[in-house]
């Protein structure tokens, strides 16, 4: 179940090709638009983008028959503080992070360090806050370089987590972790089925990427 990164879609062609590239690993691929994004209605907010989440997490639960032990939780950028949160709401067989951010008052300081920003941002999206409390295994796919996250950072960041499994480093930046090239997809692949083997699991006969646009009325936060 993946997590799109702040403003993106799943119509987008880079992000339909990063989750095809998933599916092409043997994982089915679900994926979902926030309210406000991809035509959703509704206003973009925090707590909106968790209980979309929350909403597409039930949908995949109860109406596709998936054990939640079978689900693995995923976001690049922004995503990854979506998913974070809902890690430590919900049952999961694992948490996969691409291109994390610690929080968005501390990613926004590193980008504008002339700006008052961490004392003006609206939204926090603490990853640094939640991640001690999420029990599932963790591996963290890093790109650099990556502005929003130093390397030193991200690695505090990742061994904040109790069951963090592994970090995987690559070249491919922030917004393309993992997915740079031949060569760190592979590495992507090897890791991903050290930690969550799918040789008992049955792939889906196509990559669905457009799984599930989520509109929830609940009022925004």
């Amino acid at each position: 179940m993946f997590c799109l990164p702040a403003g993106a879609s799943i119509r987008e062609a880079r992000t339909q090709g990063h989750l095809e590239q998933l599916w092409r690993l043997d994982y089915n691929v679900f994926a979902f638009d926030y309210r406000g994004m991809g035509g959703n209605g509704g206003t973009p907010s925090e707590g909106g983008f968790y209980e979309d989440a929350i909403a597409a997490y039930r949908s995949l639960i109860s109406a596709d028959h998936v054990a939640p032990a079978r689900v693995i939780l995923a976001g690049r950028s922004l995503g990854t503080s979506v998913a974070v949160d809902l890690a430590t709401r919900v049952e999961s067989g694992g948490l996969l992070l691409f291109s994390p951010i610690d929080s968005v008052p501390a990613a926004a300081a590193r980008l504008y360090p002339w700006a008052p920003v961490a004392l003006l941002a609206r939204y926090r999206f603490d990853n640094s806050l939640k991640a001690p409390a999420v029990r599932a295994p963790v591996m963290v796919v890093y790109g650099a370089p990556d502005p929003y996250l130093p390397l030193g950072k991200a690695r505090s960041l990742f061994e904040t987590f109790p069951r963090h499994v592994k970090m995987l480093e690559t070249q491919g930046n922030h917004h393309h972790s993992g997915f740079k090239d031949m060569s760190e997809v592979r590495q992507l692949n090897a890791a991903l089925h050290d930690i969550w083997p799918v040789a008992a699991v049955r792939r889906a006969a196509s990559p669905d990427v457009a799984a599930l646009e989520v509109k929830v009325d609940a009022p925004n936060r």
